[in-house]
């Protein structure tokens, strides 16, 4: 048989050096390896060589490739467009099953939130002049801090540290939280944004007039929507509790989740003791935020899944 002995071995590397090089080489790896196996296409070049569909390659330096390449390690455009595509069928089918709630909890949930926000709002002035009365943390790095963490640019720069750096690193996991974390940033500023427009409310400091499908209104805390969003993808993706977890893996989540909660905490504080918002829009960024990531992460969860058998 032709392409046996001697000549099977600078052909399998050619096939590993194909395999390894990304989507555009491993297009014509199925044909290499039919005309391979017949023999019609594959013959030996040079010493040490072989000729893969016409094209002389050197063995030697197939070798070194596909050992740099690492064993199944995609390439980097082969990565981006896998991120890309799953975070496109993350928000496909959060726009498909859950922009509009379907279960009772869901309903439970958006009307809970509903009325406790309506009640804030009609005593915000009096919780506001509480706030503001307070000696508790007035004036404090912590309040400085939550004000910070809040701003989107943090947000989307926190997500873009983790993206990039889980690429650099080769951690797909860390990745895949930067590229979370970015897409419910997005998708939860994206209807608070909404909410704003349809409850358009003035700042504290200018009144607090409301006004009804209005551009400009900061109903909703755009610091705590994007705080919020970030500690549920932190949660979803390192604190959350497993069957199999030991006690001290146990412990060590709840003191995770105290810290990562800590995050919109001290941003809700110094919203409310900048005099930027009401506790009422506090309140319901959170609540908005918190409904919406976890939506989006249950889609990406059914994306992630492996296919059942």
């Amino acid at each position: 048989m032709r392409g046996s002995g001697s000549r099977g071995a600078p052909a399998l590397a050619a096939l590993v050096w194909l395999a390894a090089a990304g989507p555009g080489a491993a297009a014509g790896l199925g044909a290499a390896a039919v005309l391979g196996a017949d023999g019609a296409d594959v013959d030996g070049a040079d010493a040490g060589g072989v000729a893969v569909n016409g094209v002389a390659v050197d063995s030697a330096a197939v070798d070194r490739e596909a050992v740099a390449a690492g064993p199944g390690r995609p390439g980097l455009l082969s990565t981006l467009g896998g991120d890309a595509q799953a975070a496109g069928r993350t928000f496909s089918l959060f726009v498909r099953r859950e922009v509009w709630p379907r279960s009772a909890g869901q309903l439970v949930y958006l009307g809970s939130l509903a009325g406790v926000s309506a009640i804030l709002e009609h005593d915000k002035e009096a919780l506001r002049r509480d706030v503001l009365r307070s000696s508790f943390y007035r004036h404090s790095h912590w309040t400085q801090i939550g004000g910070t963490l809040g701003l989107t640019r943090v947000g989307y720069g926190a997500a873009g540290a983790l993206y990039l750096g889980g690429l650099a690193i080769g951690e797909p996991e860390v990745r895949r939280t930067g590229m979370l974390m970015a897409e419910s940033l997005l998708v939860a500023q994206g209807v608070a944004g909404a909410v704003n427009f349809a409850v358009s409310e003035q700042r504290p400091q200018a009144g607090g007039a409301i006004r009804f499908f209005h551009s400009g209104g900061s109903g909703v805390s755009i610091h705590m929507t994007n705080t919020t969003a970030l500690a549920r993808v932190l949660d979803h993706r390192f604190a959350r509790f497993a069957p199999d977890d030991s006690r001290g893996r146990r412990l060590a989540k709840i003191l995770g989740k105290v810290l990562i909660y800590s995050i919109p905490t001290i941003t809700g504080w110094q919203r409310l003791r900048a005099d930027q918002h009401y506790l009422w829009n506090v309140v319901l960024g959170a609540g908005l935020s918190a409904y919406v990531t976890d939506a989006l992460l249950r889609s990406y969860d059914q994306v992630a899944a492996p296919p059942a058998r």
